[in-house]
């Protein structure tokens, strides 16, 4: 930039000047339109070294006591949600901020996405919902017993990136784990852990 400001500084200054050639506005535009082209550059690629800052959101979501938060556990290897045979035990969205292989990783663990009276439970729902729509990907996770269809479709099909979990894998019969291994989906327990 300077170089190109003193060019147009010199033709202006010393255009009567014999020793100065005649065309130095040429050079003066073609550094500037390099340095647009850099800057273009630069900005094109601010949304990946944003991401790179700010680090990926995951939600885990799915229904009541398909394991979400004790998923959300052993990833933290901390006890960072309360984990109970009782359904709908998270009501709110709680965060854990984490650096995998040295990138930055929020990870939700959401209420149970499920029709409830309790308007309480309704209000976790709904803000379960809203982060998870608004996450770089959505954690999936079903009860490997009910298979995705018994235990809820994802309400997020199409609208973000999702991977479908099938947990407790541990507890299916032998002949369910070979099916599990032919599908496209994600099969996880405490004993793979």
């Amino acid at each position: 930039m300077i170089e190109a400001l003193a060019l147009v500084e010199a033709r202006i200054d010393f255009s009567d000047e014999a020793d100065v050639p005649e065309d130095l506005i040429g050079p003066a535009l073609k550094i500037v339109k390099g340095l647009r082209n850099e800057i273009a550059e630069a900005l094109v690629g601010a949304a990946r070294g944003e991401r790179l800052r700010d680090g990926l959101v995951v939600a885990i979501a799915g229904p009541p006591n398909a394991g979400k938060s004790t998923l959300l556990n052993r990833i933290a290897r901390r006890e960072a949600a309360i984990v109970s045979p009782v359904p709908g035990t998270t009501r709110d969205v709680i965060e854990v901020h984490l650096d995998l292989d040295g990138y930055p990783v929020t990870l939700l663990d959401t209420a149970g996405i499920r029709d409830s009276n309790d308007p309480v439970e309704q209000e976790g729902v709904r803000r379960a919902r809203q982060r998870a729509s608004e996450a770089d990907l959505v954690l999936w996770v079903y009860d490997a017993k009910d298979g995705p269809v018994q235990s809820g479709a994802s309400p997020f099909s199409g609208s973000v990136t999702q991977w479908m979990v099938r947990n407790k894998v541990d507890l299916l019969a032998r002949n369910e784990k070979n099916e599990l291994k032919k599908s496209d989906e994600f099969g996880i327990s405490d004993i793979v852990f």
